[in-house]
C-alpha cells in the first residue's frame, strides 16, 4: 500500500497547477497550460478552484458550493473542456476550501507541483496589491510560478521575459520558448 501511494505521489510531481476563478481568463490559462504540458513528457494539468470559507460552518460551505460556486465552476470547466478536445495532455479538476484564495493555492502546491500558472488581473492599486493572491503566492510558494497577463493568445508577437541572471531567468526563457 505504501509503495502504491509513493508511486501516486511521484506521478503528481509533474503537474501544472492552474488556479482559476474568472471565466473570462480560464480558457487562456488552460490553453497555455496545455502548450506547456504538451512540451514536457508526462505532465498533467490540475485546474484548481478555491472556495474561501470565511469562518462559515461546514453546512454553510456545502450549501454555498451547491448553490453559488458550482454554476460558475461549470462555466469555467466547460470552456476548458472545449479546449481540451484538441489537446494531448492529462487534465483533472479539484476544488479546495481554504481560509483565503492564496492559502488554498499554497496548501495545494505543498512541494509536488512543477509550475503554478496564474492569471494577472490587470492594473491594481497599491492597496489592492498588498493582499492580492498572486503577490502572496509569488512570495510564499515553494514552486515555480508563472503569471499570465492575457491579451490574446491567438496571435502572440512579443513575450516580455524579465531576466536578471540565475535559475529563474533560465526558466523564464525556457517557458517563453
Amino acid at each position: 500500500m505504501l509503495s502504491e501511494r509513493a508511486k501516486a505521489l511521484e506521478a503528481t510531481k509533474d503537474r501544472i497547477l492552474v488556479p482559476v476563478a474568472n471565466p473570462r481568463t480560464a480558457q487562456g490559462l488552460a490553453r497555455l497550460a496545455f502548450v506547456l504540458a504538451e512540451a514536457s513528457e508526462d505532465t498533467s494539468i490540475c485546474i484548481l478552484t478555491i472556495v474561501p470559507k470565511k469562518m462559515a460552518r461546514p453546512a454553510e460551505i456545502t450549501e454555498r458550493l451547491r448553490t453559488q460556486i458550482n454554476p460558475r465552476r461549470r462555466i469555467i470547466m466547460q470552456r476548458i473542456m472545449d479546449e481540451a478536445r484538441f489537446r494531448n495532455a492529462a487534465l483533472y479538476s479539484k476544488e479546495r476550501v481554504a481560509s483565503s484564495i492564496a492559502q488554498g493555492i499554497l496548501d495545494e502546491v505543498n512541494g509536488n507541483v512543477k509550475l503554478v500558472l496564474m492569471g494577472w488581473p490587470g492594473p491594481l492599486t497599491p492597496q489592492q496589491l498588498a493582499d492580492h493572491p498572486v503577490k502572496l503566492v509569488l512570495q510564499k510558494a515553494r514552486s515555480h510560478v508563472a503569471v499570465l497577463l492575457n491579451r490574446g493568445l491567438d496571435n502572440v508577437r512579443r513575450i516580455l521575459v524579465p531576466v536578471g541572471g540565475g535559475f529563474h531567468s533560465r526558466l523564464a526563457i525556457r517557458l517563453a520558448y
